[in-house]
């Protein structure tokens, strides 16, 4: 009876182990175990005859493989560390090493890892360090570009009572330069230029005396009125560097907002018009103006200054918005640049400082980028 009893023992001793996981250690020892969880640095088990007991952790550079209760085996060395044969999908556990002082058995496994003490975090080692990887079709660091194109510029008029021009004056003038794309990420990058830009504006002289002579004017005896047409271009091209955080939207648009500075380097007004003077529907007179004046900057002008002489304010600052299209190494973007500085210097007028006017750029503008790199 007992040899039936042994035998029956013997031969379900397989089935037995296979009913559980098998942690085989790169130190030649092998824990029974129930496997909960491989993490990119641990593997969490518990003892196979211990369930209910707490929870082990053992580090899987110390973890050769594991075999599965139902027998599928997980390597965690290279293909060169295992054994010439492949091991069979399904296989029983192995047995210890044997010794010859002692008979072939399936000696008692090591005592497991110290548990984690509840509450506490389970500990895992520095990972080594590795190299970040690199979003496709991302770089990071500076590109350089080509920038061209065309400003519509006008002037933020307040003439102190006295009449303004019409708003939106509009003088048309290039942009060119070289653009500087600083990817910080994929969503960030910070934006600036270095520019010429072409700024002022081109006055509707008609426009402007319509503006203040809307009806002709009645005397008693006689009415009066006066027409013109033609037109006062001012032009200033400026050296400018503007800065802006842009973000990276989807569909390849951006959005930004910053600061500009620029410097004037050169400039001309220039007059062509003609006006007339009418008395009772009669003309009486006809004024032909046609003539230019350069521009040159200066902080304070007096009065008896040169009247062939415009003066400007050399230095021009602001506030820029940013929208554009980017595609690889082609950028379209638009511009609007808001200036906070005043065109024309003060004017001193018997020993007190008076501002006559105030005139402000306001340049919206459109262009094209090639970068040098996508």
């Amino acid at each position: 009876m007992k040899r039936y009893i042994f035998s029956i023992l013997l031969l379900s001793l397989p089935a037995l182990m296979a009913a559980q996981d098998i942690l085989f250690l790169k130190d030649g020892r092998w824990i029974e175990a129930k496997v909960l969880e491989i993490q990119p640095e641990v593997v969490k088990y518990k003892l196979f005859d211990f369930q209910e007991g707490p929870l082990y952790t053992v580090y899987k550079s110390e973890v050769r493989k594991i075999q599965y209760e139902n027998g599928r085996v997980e390597w965690f060395v290279p293909q060169e560390e295992r054994p010439a044969a492949s091991e069979p999908e399904v296989m029983p556990p192995p047995e210890p090493e044997k010794r010859t002082e002692a008979p072939a058995a399936i000696p008692e496994p090591l005592p497991p890892a110290e548990p984690v003490p509840s509450g506490q975090p389970t500990p895992t080692p520095e990972p080594p360090p590795t190299l970040q990887p690199v979003e496709e079709g991302f770089h990071s660091g500076m590109v350089i570009g080509i920038t061209a194109g065309a400003n519509a510029a006008t002037g933020l008029y307040d003439y102190k009572g006295a009449p303004e021009p019409p708003a939106f004056s509009m003088l048309f003038a290039p942009t060119a330069g070289a653009s500087f794309d600083w990817r910080i990420s994929r969503r960030f990058s910070l934006q600036s230029a270095l520019l010429y830009r072409g700024k002022g504006d081109r006055i509707d002289v008609g426009a402007w005396i319509s503006s203040f002579e809307e009806l002709p004017q009645d005397y008693g005896f006689t009415s009066s009125y006066t027409e013109a047409e033609g037109f006062i271009q001012t032009y200033v091209g400026y050296l400018e560097w503007p800065v802006y955080p842009v973000l990276n939207l989807s569909a390849g648009f951006q959005i930004g907002i910053g600061p500009y500075l620029a410097i004037g380097l050169h400039g001309k007004e220039r007059s062509d018009y003609k006006t007339s003077y009418y008395v009772d529907a009669t003309l009486l007179s006809r004024e032909t103006v046609k003539e230019s004046r350069k521009v040159e900057f200066a902080d304070i002008v007096a009065l008896e200054d040169d009247a062939s002489t415009r003066y400007f304010n050399r230095l021009d600052y602001g506030l820029v918005g940013y929208l554009g299209i980017r595609a690889s190494k082609l950028a379209v973007g638009w511009t609007i640049n808001y200036g906070l500085a005043q065109w024309e210097p003060q004017t001193r007028l018997l020993g007190t400082e008076q501002d006559t006017t105030e005139t402000r750029h306001l340049t919206a503008c459109m262009f094209l980028t090639y970068f040098l790199a996508p």
